[in-house]
């Protein structure tokens, strides 16, 4: 087998290990279940880890890099331009990688992490619903939102379709009939909350 860099392996097993618990819950996370979703002796993988602790705080950071890329492109200057980039990147996350963000509500990670990691992922879900509730503000001041929803509601709603994404996604659209694409979505809350064109904001 090739020997590749330290860093590429801690990459590799962060990566294994945040699937693994995403698809088996912490409970099934094992060095033995790393292993094979790896291709490495168990003995190779505790060269670069400490232990499974250490592992899962790598995981976690691991969707910290996923969900805020440092080198992702600047938003758009538009408030609901901006968000509708935000949202579209949430949903692709969860397309390609189904039940990475299940780990996010995950309540027994939060005995298996160090304690830094574990802070990381409230920490992750505080800046998600910043940045949905800065746009929304935004947008609104400029009159792009109507005025007369409150933008806690209009939250909720994008709130409430991330997350049916999140936890039934795939279970809802076989029971529905239909694909839930994220460009029919974004056209359903825009229908909601945006001043129509020629239309005065209500006040």
């Amino acid at each position: 087998m090739t020997r590749l860099p330290t860093e590429v392996r801690r990459k590799q097993i962060a990566e294994a290990a945040l699937t693994i618990i995403a698809r088996d819950g912490v409970r099934r996370f094992t060095a033995a279940s790393i292993s094979r979703e790896v291709g490495l002796a168990e003995g190779t993988i505790f060269r670069h880890f400490t232990d499974k602790r250490d592992i899962i705080g790598a995981a976690i950071h691991f969707l910290d890099g996923l969900m805020f890329p440092a080198d992702a492109p600047a938003p758009p200057p538009a408030p609901l331009a901006e968000l509708r980039s935000f949202l579209a990147a949430r949903v692709a996350l969860l397309r390609a990688h189904p039940g990475y963000l299940r780990v996010l509500f995950s309540n027994e990670i939060g005995q298996a992490a160090p304690e830094g990691a574990f802070d990381l992922l409230g920490s992750l879900r505080q800046r998600s619903v910043s940045t949905i509730m800065s746009c929304l503000r935004r947008a609104q001041q400029a009159g792009d939102v109507r005025a007369d929803l409150p933008i806690e509601t209009l939250f909720l709603v994008i709130h409430g379709m991330l997350l049916s994404q999140v936890f039934s996604g795939p279970q809802l659209e076989r029971q529905l009939g239909f694909c839930a694409d994220f460009d029919s979505m974004w056209q359903g809350i825009e229908r909601l909350m945006v001043v129509a064109p020629g239309a005065a904001p209500t006040a």
